[in-house]
């Protein structure tokens, strides 16, 4: 089966924190190179996945700056 990627806008400070992410996973030896930008959001979801309690937390996390 093909994985096929989608093409999706991000604010500048997501996209950041992916640079960030990914470079740090280097840093702290989980990986040899940098991932690919667009696998670093699956690290992500495979974290939440695994941590239910953390999942949780984020989805009744309140947005400081009014959008809900």
């Amino acid at each position: 089966m093909v994985n096929n990627k989608r093409p999706l806008k991000v604010s500048d400070e997501f996209y950041n924190f992916l640079l960030k992410f990914g470079s740090n996973r280097v840093k702290s030896d989980m990986e040899m190179k940098t991932m690919p930008l667009c696998n670093l959001p699956n690290v992500i979801v495979k974290y939440f996945k695994s941590n239910n309690e953390r999942y949780l937390e984020l989805v009744n996390f309140e947005v400081q700056d009014g959008n809900k």
